[in-house]
């Protein structure tokens, strides 16, 4: 009996450290995948501006010249992030990006999204981070004369737990 009351405690260790093993790693396998899906939405931008394409209408109408795409970064009380996204939803600060593109006169918004819960933004480690990135029609160049801007995703307020992505002054993308 008592053979079988070792056994199960041994059991009980193992599956709960195991457990706390599979939650952590889940939860980095999260911070990852939405730095990489920053990634890909700050890449995807720049390339939409370098090679002028234009989103569907009523978004830009045809008579419409494509100007830029804007990323915003919705922290520190971004102008740009008031009000709602692109269903109507509230957005949350501190916790999304939106994308945008002007055309013409009009600046509208045709993309957002929002973080899984637990991740927001943090404080770069250096250099300056920034709100808004622009990328002019055809250059694909960042509008604002950055050296780097920096945006830092953290999981769970955690210092251990974070991503900095960089982005140069050509509008390359790097995690870190």
């Amino acid at each position: 009996m008592i053979e079988l009351l070792a056994v199960f405690a041994i059991m009980s260790i193992t599956a709960g450290i195991g457990f706390v093993s599979l939650v952590t790693y889940s939860r980095s396998q999260t911070l990852t995948q939405t730095a990489s899906d920053l990634k890909q939405a700050i890449e995807t931008s720049r390339f939409n501006a370098l090679s002028s394409v234009r989103p569907p209408s009523p978004a830009c109408a045809s008579s419409d010249q494509l100007k830029s795409y804007t990323v915003s970064f919705c922290y520190n009380s971004n102008p740009k992030c008031q009000g709602s996204d692109t269903q109507g939803t509230l957005i949350p600060p501190g916790t999304s990006y939106l994308i945008r593109v002007q055309c013409g006169s009009n600046d509208v918004l045709i993309s957002s999204k929002k973080f899984p819960n637990g991740i927001t933004y943090g404080t770069p480690s250096s250099g300056s981070g920034c709100q808004d990135l622009t990328f002019n029609a055809n250059t694909a160049v960042p509008s604002k004369n950055i050296s780097t801007c920096k945006i830092n995703l953290i999981l769970f307020n955690s210092v251990n737990n974070h991503l900095e992505l960089t982005i140069s002054q050509e509008g390359y993308v790097t995690t870190q």
